[in-house]
């Protein structure tokens, strides 16, 4: 009983151990494994609209771009808004900021409310059916992508950051650009 037990087992963590595998190397419904949300990579396109204004599609942005993904009823997320606003205060001309909300698990009634509270000014997106928040396979928020001119990723963070933190990523992105 004990062996039919322990092999079940190991089936199950054998099959598991390979869904796993599978999924941390694909590249969601994309067939081009040159894109991926992952630094070195080309990031997934995002076509959103916009909380207010225009959409947006990444793909036909030419400079170098911030993207971040929150939610309105997220503490670390609120916690790092004054300093994005700052950093957009500051960067918004030669970065473009994509601020994507993860409106599938947010009520925009709260996106508008939080944008208002905040004075965000940086345009906010709206993921609706969360399908971009997927492509970038976002597990934790906020999660942020500093992009360059070319779409190619060159920073992950997982967690709030700071305006030293992009000014710094910002300042050393674009004078490689120069």
């Amino acid at each position: 009983m004990k062996k039919t037990i322990l092999g079940f087992l190991l089936i199950v963590l054998l099959v598991g151990g390979v869904i796993y595998y599978n999924n941390a190397n694909s590249t969601g419904n994309s067939t081009n494994r040159d894109v991926q949300p992952e630094m070195g990579f080309k990031a997934p396109d995002i076509q959103l609209p916009a909380l207010t204004g225009s959409g947006i599609v990444l793909s036909q942005v030419d400079q170098p771009s911030f993207i971040n993904f929150w939610a309105s009823w997220c503490p670390p997320c609120q916690a790092e808004m004054p300093d994005l606003q700052r950093s957009y205060e500051a960067y918004g001309d030669k970065i473009t900021f994509v601020s994507v909300n993860i409106t599938a698990e947010d009520r925009e009634s709260d996106v508008r409310k939080f944008v208002k509270d905040y004075g965000i000014t940086f345009p906010v997106y709206l993921d609706r059916d969360g399908s971009v928040s997927d492509a970038y396979r976002i597990v934790s928020i906020p999660t942020s992508f500093i992009l360059d001119e070319n779409g190619m990723i060159v920073k992950k963070m997982v967690g709030p950051v700071t305006e030293k933190f992009l000014s710094e990523a910002f300042d050393q992105l674009l004078e490689k650009q120069s």
